[in-house]
C-alpha cells in the first residue's frame, strides 16, 4: 500500500533520522524522500512516499510511532494512504 508522510515544524539537527529509521526497520521500501531545509525561516519539512507493509504493520501503527516521533522532535506529521493505483492529476508530483 503506498503511503505518503509529511512532517513540518522547526529545523533541528536529526528530524528526518528516527522518520527513516522506524519506516525501514518495519519494512517500508522508500520510493522518494524530498527534504527542504530552510536556515534563514529556520524550517524543516519532509515528503515522504513509500510502499508499506500493511500485511504485517498496520497504518495505524505507523500513524501512532510518528505520533511520538513528532511530539519528541516537534514536528507535525501526517500520514495518509493512497487508496487508488490509478495515477490521478497532480499526484505525485512529477
Amino acid at each position: 500500500m503506498q503511503v505518503i508522510l509529511t512532517a513540518v515544524g522547526p529545523d533541528n539537527r536529526g528530524l528526518a533520522d528516527p522518520i527513516v529509521h522506524h519506516v525501514t526497520a518495519a519494512g517500508a521500501n522508500l520510493a522518494e524522500i524530498q527534504t527542504y531545509d530552510h536556515s534563514r525561516e529556520r524550517l524543516f519539512a519532509m515528503l515522504l512516499r513509500m510502499d508499506w507493509p500493511a500485511g504485517r504493520v498496520p497504518v495505524a501503527e505507523l500513524r501512532a510511532r510518528m505520533h511520538v516521533i513528532g511530539r519528541d522532535k516537534g514536528l507535525s506529521i501526517r500520514c495518509g494512504r493512497r487508496r487508488s493505483t490509478r495515477r490521478r492529476r497532480g499526484w505525485p508530483c512529477a
